[in-house]
């Protein structure tokens, strides 16, 4: 059986845990989402390495703190994404709220349109009706 230690960094996620009620599954998950970010050069050139473990070789500490490396890099351009798409979220969000505000704008002017074109016709029918004589008052 061989035992390889992965460095203890201030990284929770590269830590070792003790498995609670979790399980493996979420372990074995991270690490599979992690994989889905490498280039596939890099996952080649470590299971090139996981199988010369089987054949003797060893993994030594430059190639865990290269890997870390490359995993903090990895996590940095996936902060930079996220922090992309919450401004393009917030922008969607703000266009959002002005088309709603112009919704209602819109609608505002159309209700008071509809209101000015009735008091309109209402006074011209009323002109209509009292051709000879003076305008009623307005009520």
């Amino acid at each position: 059986m061989l035992v390889v230690a992965l460095p203890i960094t201030s990284d929770d996620h590269m830590q070792t845990k003790t498995l609670g009620s979790e399980g493996p599954c979420c372990e074995i998950e991270t690490i599979l989402n992690h994989l889905d970010e490498l280039p596939l050069e890099r996952i080649e050139h470590m299971e090139d390495k996981i199988k010369g473990l089987g054949n003797g070789r060893v993994i030594i500490q430059r190639d865990f703190d290269q890997l870390e490396t490359e995993l903090q890099e990895a996590r940095t351009q996936i902060s930079e994404f996220q922090r992309e798409q919450i401004r393009h979220d917030d922008e969607i969000v703000l266009a959002r709220v002005r088309t709603s505000t112009l919704e209602i704008l819109i609608e505002d002017i159309q209700v008071r349109h509809r209101s000015d074109m009735k008091n309109l016709l209402n006074k011209i029918h009323k002109l209509k009706n009292h051709k000879g004589g003076p305008p009623p008052p307005d009520y």
